[in-house]
């Protein structure tokens, strides 16, 4: 930081006695200021017989004389001191060193996976939906998805508010987690997503198959599933068989199979390839979508029945 100090170590006492005379005579006036992101410098013009420029800078003095240190210099150098100019050069220059330095600072850092994220999905009559909530201690809701996962992978950091700064720099999440943003990041390349409305910015639809991919990455990681009003307190979709109990009864004239469905089975896509079942997400082995799509579709509450009659042999 430039001083008076500093100026009179640099010049000695003599060049510093001459020019604290010119400034204390008043023969030192401001002609120019140039402030840019490279450089913030205040342009003097001394005039002292003759007339000379200086241009002082935070960190520099030159004059025209071709002499620094000189009395000229020193001159505009206390003119920039007595009206704060150094003072406002300083803080510039450090407001532009800040990102730099952040940059710099953030890239030694350890990483650290102590941030959460938190998917939350919608069934609506379209299909499903998809919001996220990430963060430390509390969890914020990410109001616009597709510019929080541009900020991910450009690794700019995002501002949630006074409480919490996503640094992307430094921030990781878990591998499922990434997975997981990927297929949105994928999402929202492919469908234009970046003209979203604020509504489906903050709760994002999801195509068929996304939805799909959505649905397989969530295995093993917990979300909340909001269905007709309800919310389900998911702990991973589980791929496994569905329970499912039948009953033969009738004569041999006329037989009827009752199957027992569970309680409050809901499709999460149209095959039935991922279900919702007695607060349950489960993915279905492929040979048993089709039996439950069709059980499920004929169903009358929890069962459904089916009779057979045996056919007469033609004469």
């Amino acid at each position: 930081m430039l001083t008076e100090e500093m100026l009179r170590e640099q010049a000695g006492e003599e060049i510093f006695a001459k020019g604290s005379a010119i400034f204390h005579r008043a023969l030192v006036r401001e002609a120019k200021r140039v402030r840019d992101e490279q450089k913030d410098e205040v342009i003097y013009i001394v005039s002292d017989g003759e007339r000379h420029l200086v241009s002082v800078s935070a960190g520099q003095i030159r004059c025209d004389c071709g002499g620094y240190p000189c009395a000229h210099g020193v001159a505009a150098a206390l003119m920039a001191l007595e009206s704060g100019v150094v003072q406002e050069m300083e803080k510039h220059l450090a407001q532009l060193a800040a990102p730099a330095l952040f940059q710099a600072v953030a890239s030694m850092l350890p990483e650290t996976d102590g941030i959460r994220l938190s998917p939350a999905l919608f069934l609506t009559r379209e299909g499903l939906r998809i919001g996220l909530k990430i963060g430390e201690d509390r969890l914020y809701v990410v109001r616009h998805i597709p510019r929080f996962l541009e900020c991910r992978e450009k690794k700019e950091t995002l501002s949630f508010g006074k409480g919490f700064d996503y640094h992307p720099q430094w921030m990781r999440f878990s591998e499922k987690e990434n997975a997981l943003l990927d297929i949105l990041a994928e999402c929202c390349e492919n469908s234009g997503a970046q003209g979203l409305s604020a509504t489906d910015a903050r709760v994002m639809p999801l195509p068929p198959r996304a939805a799909v991919r959505v649905l397989e990455s969530l295995s093993g990681l917990p979300f909340t599933l909001q269905v007709k009003g309800v919310q389900y307190q998911v702990q991973g979709v589980k791929s496994k068989t569905l329970p499912l109990n039948f009953l033969l009864s009738g004569t041999p004239q006329k037989l009827t199979m009752t199957a027992e469905l569970p309680e409050n089975l809901i499709p999460l896509t149209k095959d039935y390839r991922f279900i919702l079942a007695d607060g349950e997400c489960l993915q279905l082995p492929q040979e048993e979508q089709a039996l439950v799509s069709a059980l499920h579709r004929f169903s009358s509450g929890r069962e459904t029945a089916v009779s057979f009659s045996p056919r007469t042999p033609s004469a």
